[in-house]
């Protein structure tokens, strides 16, 4: 994507503000959320990878303050390749920073539309 504004050089943060699009990193985490809701609703056809997905049921209501938002189990590997496995990135994205959206009961467009208010949430500063 390319802009031309003239003579006047504008940052990249300022055509992001101006055009209302997310930063690079932001939207890497929007993909990845994106890829996440599709395999929790069984739109790719890989057996293998949604049986990877363990749910975390606490035995006792979580604790808000006490910041343990974990909605998805992540098996502990012995290697770092293990830990290299798409599936757990994308479980520990979706742990981090968007455990507030239901990924249950949510369209595709209202989990989207959850996702970018999070993301321009996080990264206005």
């Amino acid at each position: 994507m390319h802009f031309r504004c003239g003579s006047v050089k504008l940052s990249c943060r300022s055509l992001e503000e101006k055009y209302i699009i997310l930063n690079l990193s932001s939207r890497h985490l929007q993909l990845d959320a994106m890829m996440f809701y599709d395999l929790y609703h069984n739109r790719y056809d890989c057996a293998g990878l949604i049986g990877m997905l363990c749910y975390h049921v606490p035995c006792r209501e979580p604790n808000k303050e006490a910041g343990l938002h974990q909605s998805f189990h992540i098996n502990r590997c012995r290697t770092v390749a293990g830990t290299l496995i798409q599936i757990h990135y994308l479980m520990a994205t979706y742990n981090t920073h968007f455990y507030a959206i239901d990924i249950i009961a949510s369209t595709v467009e209202s989990f989207r539309k959850n996702i970018f208010k999070t993301l321009n949430r996080a990264f206005d500063v």
